[in-house]
């Protein structure tokens, strides 16, 4: 339940003295490229059209190859900017480090501190206008058993009872750290799940506050130690057993002070997401799986859309044996009808009849639908009887009406992991190009594990032929 990726590995025999990079925790389109995340390592480039694994990215040198990288990122609409930070683990603590990449993926804003409130487990974070927003629960480390332990999670345990931190990681000129500790209401913060966050002038003080809602777990189940293997649950008890429960909470920080409240307890709560166009803005709604025992703990299986003004909640659950994946948020593309000139039309020669001229046809564009809930929700539906996938689109503006759509995949994908939609236009390929680009990627994998061999290439400077793109890219 609690993600422990720990990018120092233990000791272990063999020449591989690290943790093998799985690069499946998040999945991130940005300026043309496709990376898969992993907080304990580098990124992994994917062929954002054949899904193929084209191997290990340094992000054109960014990046070095001993160093982890963020397991999630953040879009920034305001600047056009996509966030990711790396937290490197060592003995004398935490290193914290934010990233920002403009549109051509050229990094336009580095931040790095030492973190001085010890061993920080971040699997998380949020951003606003001005800030990014870490919270670090306190962890008490055995450190014998993280050297000789071939599984570092038994060797880390949440503190029961003891106050989280709240960093505030300035992205301003001043690029300063706050850190604000968090009273403990005898719930954990340890692995909070940002929703998103934002800033706004509080009315009675005109002080700025920072708000930020996230989905947080009541403590249970979590960090105990020890990996299941697949599958890693069979049954409910299974599941209820390794997890934890789940709700929808809003942090407030004003004052120098940090305040909770919990937004919705009724409901066992996961995946929360918004639409994007409002990351680090102030939002309304928020999208997310439900399970279907309201706030017991269940595995994620319905759509909810939380009105964090209103105070209402709308849900739809499929059938029993059917379960949601994470939703994400599309926006819609609308047809308009754009104005004729009628500059033209007044240079005719004033002596032509009416009769004579004929209406030019309509012109028509398409644009974004830019309000909050404007678009659609995408998600995965496992059928737990058949072991096949569907997607299901849903009208954001009314989720209890059902899947407006629903595609058979004529395949099982695995429930519960993250995905990620784009509006790019050099995304929309035509189904016969992806066909022809999937058998030619099968092709060329078929002949061995092409995508993790050395290459001949210019290494020995530092650069392979996968980052020409990365330090080129503006030029080829």
């Amino acid at each position: 339940d609690f993600p422990m990726p720990l990018f120092r590995h233990h000791l272990r025999p063999g020449l591989n003295k690290r943790r093998k990079n799985t690069s499946n925790t998040r999945a991130i389109y940005w300026s043309k490229k496709l990376l898969s995340l992993w907080e304990g390592g580098l990124p992994y480039k994917l062929d954002s059209l054949a899904l193929s694994t084209e191997g290990r990215s340094q992000l054109g040198g960014i990046l070095l190859e001993t160093q982890p990288f963020s397991g999630t990122a953040k879009y920034d609409p305001a600047n056009a900017r996509m966030v990711f930070y790396a937290n490197q683990q060592d003995s004398a603590g935490s290193f914290l480090t934010l990233y920002e990449f403009n549109e051509k993926f050229r990094l336009v804003n580095k931040i790095e501190h030492r973190l001085k409130t010890g061993f920080a487990l971040l699997s998380d974070f949020g951003i606003t206008e001005s800030f990014a927003l870490f919270v670090q629960p306190e962890v008490a480390v055995n450190g014998m058993s993280y050297m000789v332990n071939k599984d570092p999670g038994t060797s880390l345990k949440v503190e029961a009872g003891s106050i989280a931190y709240l960093h505030l990681m300035s992205r301003d000129l001043d690029k300063t750290l706050t850190t604000i500790p968090i009273p403990h209401d005898g719930i954990s913060d340890a692995d909070l799940q940002f929703c998103n966050a934002y800033e706004e002038d509080a009315e009675d003080t005109g002080t700025k506050t920072i708000v930020f809602d996230v989905i947080r777990s009541d403590g249970t189940n979590t960090a105990k130690g020890g990996m299941k293997e697949w599958p890693w649950v069979a049954s409910l008890k299974d599941f209820q057993e390794s997890s934890s429960q789940k709700s929808l909470w809003r942090y407030r920080y004003r004052s120098g002070k940090v305040e909770k409240e919990c937004i919705d307890s009724t409901l066992q709560t996961s995946f929360g997401v918004i639409n994007p166009e409002f990351s680090g803005k102030k939002h309304r709604f928020i999208y997310a799986t439900v399970g279907a025992m309201g706030s017991e703990v269940a595995p994620p299986q319905g759509i909810a859309k939380f009105d964090v003004e209103g105070k209402t909640t709308e849900v739809w659950f499929p059938k029993e044996y059917e379960f949601c994946g994470e939703p994400v948020y599309a926006p819609r593309a609308v047809r308009t009808e754009v104005e004729n000139n009628t500059d033209d039309d007044n240079e005719k020669d004033i002596d032509n009849n009416e009769d004579d001229d004929e209406p030019s046809p309509p012109s028509y564009t398409t644009v974004l639908d830019t309000t909050e809930d404007g678009g659609y929700i995408i998600s995965v539906l496992l059928n737990g009887k058949t072991q096949e996938s569907h997607i299901l689109v849903f009208d954001a503006q009314s989720i209890t009406s059902g899947p407006i759509t629903q595609i058979s995949l004529g395949m099982g994908i695995p429930h519960g992991l993250h995905g990620c939609f784009t509006a790019a236009e050099e995304a929309t390929w035509p189904p016969d190009e992806i066909e022809r680009r999937t058998r030619l990627a099968d092709k060329i994998e078929s002949r061995g594990n092409r995508w993790n061999e050395v290459k001949s290439d210019f290494s020995g400077l530092g650069l392979r032929l996968d980052d020409f793109e990365e330090y080129f890219g503006d030029i080829l």
